[in-house]
């Protein structure tokens, strides 16, 4: 396990990688490779500025779906990362994600905070406790993003002069397929705003690590159906791509600003008198 001597922080960056990591501000940075019990990740380390105290900050960016983006969603090893990064000690995790709008009254290119999700996912691991040597362990995912973070990023929002839309549902799929029109009509009878594949599995799983975990969603297409949409890889991609800077831009902001505090998420495990299993 890394030392823990300074502010470190987490981001995984989903679609998009390439352009985020071009428009972040140059720093001193190195590729490192943390192995973990469940599998071995490439983590880049950037040694970040602050511009308001000039203290460094440890960012440690984590490519979801690898630095080609040759991951589809079903097969990234979820575990994996988030054990990685609490391995390195981040504080809290940032991540980036496309989505597809499920209500028109989200625009092409808003970027969006959720407060909630749904989990539609069934072909995916769940959780670190699964093996007959676990714990019982059920942790609260009442708030299943930080609101820690989640007000960091919208203090962010507003000195960036970035929009942010505050609170919404994420909705979680398997992928790799886009959803139907009739899924779509059913995932927004359950409340769901926003379509995704990823920050469910890694909130929950950050949740169980005891680390603090966000969500910054952009809204890259219309869900099936809604006004007649059809999604495409290549419509998701090139809207991540013109909103690289105004992320980039958003996170950098938040890293100047973090500040280490307690968290409820820190003790999602205190009731069991366990260490996560990372």
């Amino acid at each position: 396990m890394r030392e823990c001597h300074k502010t470190s922080i987490g981001i995984i960056v989903g679609t998009g990688t390439k352009q985020f990591l071009q428009q972040m501000k140059p720093a001193p940075s190195e590729e490192l490779t943390i192995n973990t019990r469940y599998g071995e990740v490439r983590l880049i380390c950037l040694r970040w500025q602050r511009e308001n105290t000039k203290d460094i900050v440890d960012v440690f960016i984590l490519p979801r779906h690898g630095y080609r983006h040759e991951v589809p969603p079903h097969m990234i090893n979820y575990k994996a990362n988030i054990a990685a990064l609490k391995r390195v000690c981040v504080d809290g995790i940032i991540a980036t994600a496309a989505v597809g709008a499920l209500h028109d009254n989200l625009k092409i290119g808003d970027i969006l905070i959720p407060d909630q999700l749904i989990d539609w996912t069934r072909q995916r691991p769940l959780t670190f406790f699964e093996h007959d040597s676990s714990a019982l362990v059920h942790v609260d995912m009442t708030q299943p993003y930080c609101e820690r973070l989640r007000k960091l990023l919208l203090t962010a929002s507003v000195k960036a002069k970035v929009k942010a839309v505050d609170g919404g549902c994420y909705v979680c799929t398997d992928g790799p397929r886009y959803e139907t029109a009739a899924e779509v009509k059913a995932l927004k009878l359950l409340g769901g705003d926003v379509v995704g594949m990823t920050v469910a599995t890694e909130a929950t799983l950050a949740r169980e690590a005891c680390t603090c975990y966000t969500a910054l969603c952009v809204v890259t297409n219309y869900a099936a159906g809604v006004g007649g949409a059809h999604p495409s890889h290549s419509e998701v991609a090139e809207v991540m791509k013109q909103a690289s800077n105004n992320l980039s831009l958003l996170i950098s902001t938040a890293v100047d600003l973090y500040v280490v505090e307690d968290c409820i998420c820190k003790h999602s495990l205190d009731e069991y008198g366990i260490e996560p299993p990372v």
